[in-house]
């Protein structure tokens, strides 16, 4: 498997997004969940597995308070996530209905729309990685949104620790190490003096 080398910025989004609204091919609970998954892939910087995890009571609480709390398989521990007004808005755009009490434990990503299984993950990354590919290339996949969104605010003056924070690293320079810069971002740097 190759490296990947290229973040998913705002115009692969768009270009992932548009193609996945305009797929006739995908049945529709698979193309709601896909269009979930990208988006808070974008605008959070979750793992898929983390994703996985959330429920509609999280969704709700998200966009309500604009944080939730999340477990991560990877640290074994719980952090509180956070989501910008445009992610939030875009959330409420995907998810326009009103979920009744006792939906709030139903999972948020689930198959064949069954509100309390849940996908193999193997079997998920897989799904999702090949659509992102289909569309976008071999040097993406979905850990390109995280290197993505790490870029653009780390390019936009973000603090390192305060990112290393929202992404849920426990270790600064794996952060760091996830910053991919362009000749271009590099000159505009320059001209900011």
């Amino acid at each position: 498997m190759n490296k990947i080398k290229e973040p998913i910025k705002d115009n692969e989004y768009q270009v992932l997004m548009y193609h996945l609204k305009s797929d006739t091919k995908i049945r529709n609970h698979n193309k709601r969940n896909l269009m979930t998954i990208f988006t808070f892939l974008f605008h959070t910087g979750l793992r898929i597995n983390e994703i996985q995890n959330l429920k509609v009571k999280d969704l709700i609480s998200l966009l309500k308070d604009g944080f939730c709390y999340v477990y991560t398989n990877k640290t074994k521990q719980m952090r509180k996530l956070f989501v910008s007004n445009k992610g939030q808005n875009e959330l409420k755009n995907l998810f326009e209905v009103y979920f009744k009490d006792d939906e709030l434990e139903w999972n948020l990503i689930r198959p064949n729309n069954l509100p309390f299984e849940k996908f193999h993950k193997i079997s998920l990354i897989n799904q999702v990685n090949k659509y992102i590919i289909k569309v976008l290339g071999n040097n993406y996949s979905s850990h390109s949104f995280r290197i993505g969104l790490i870029t653009d605010l780390s390019l936009n003056g973000g603090n390192p620790k305060v990112i290393q924070e929202i992404i849920g690293h426990k270790n600064i320079q794996t952060t760091l190490n996830y910053i991919k810069t362009t000749d271009n971002d590099k000159i505009n740097l320059l001209n900011v003096r």
